[in-house]
């Protein structure tokens, strides 16, 4: 059984807020690299779920360009190999700062070339991200009372994720990796509109939402779910 290598953004280093914003209340706290990962973020759930050694090698504020030097990192530390599964999850932020789709995809495909160059034999998958915004276009950035999110529409956050989501498709298909399209799995009824037991995106003013160590990311059932996703394409 072979490890399990997970690259991405905030959504899958997912480090609490408190250390992010103080880092030398981290000392302690789980590190790769010189970046905070939890061990609740959804590469730790994998390894509890399937006994599979990983290594999260994600980073807060990434892009695909920045996730192509973590793959140099951890290519170097020996991590990847032909028996490993190999998890690219990014894309939104380069989205948000305005960067070209056609370059997102060029760097999606290019870190799988990475990771075959060295490793023939590797499985890799592109995991998809969970949906912030419903199918209303809404970000339910309140949740204050149980059960009853609120917020205001955000249109260019829902365009945003659209845009990601087909960027990560289209590098799968071009790669010839699986994608793992998880806002098609979350738009309707996990996204951060959704009811507290089912709602997988916590809201920036949140006390219902059930655990989450960002505001604005995976909860703790978001985290599990993404994690249960992974386990189930891998065929490893």
């Amino acid at each position: 059984m072979g490890n399990v290598v997970a690259f991405g953004d905030s959504f899958t280093a997912n480090s609490h807020r408190l250390v992010n914003k103080h880092p030398g209340l981290g000392s302690s706290y789980p590190k790769q690299s010189d970046c905070f990962v939890a061990a609740d973020a959804w590469p730790g759930f994998v390894a509890n779920q399937t006994g599979r050694p990983v290594q999260n090698w994600a980073c807060n504020t990434h892009t695909t360009a920045n996730m192509l030097g973590r793959v140099d990192q951890a290519i170097r530390a020996g991590h990847v190999n032909d028996t490993s599964t190999v998890v690219f999850a990014a894309g939104m932020n380069d989205k948000n700062q305005g960067v070209d789709d056609a370059v997102v995809r060029a760097n999606l495909v290019a870190a799988v070339d990475k990771v075959r160059a060295v490793a023939p034999k590797v499985e890799v998958l592109i995991l998809g991200r969970l949906a912030t915004t419903g199918s209303s276009q809404v970000y339910c950035d309140v949740n204050i009372i149980p059960n009853m999110p609120t917020g205001q529409p955000a249109p260019r956050t829902a365009s945003n994720e659209r845009a990601t989501q087909a960027n990560q498709k289209a590098a799968a298909a071009s790669a010839g990796v699986p994608f793992i399209d998880i806002r098609s799995k979350t738009i309707d009824s996990h996204s951060s509109c959704a009811k507290d037991a089912a709602r997988y995106i916590s809201g920036n003013w949140d006390i219902t939402t059930r655990g989450f160590n960002m505001t604005s990311h995976p909860s703790t059932p978001g985290s599990r779910f993404l994690a249960s996703q992974v386990a189930a394409a891998s065929a490893r």
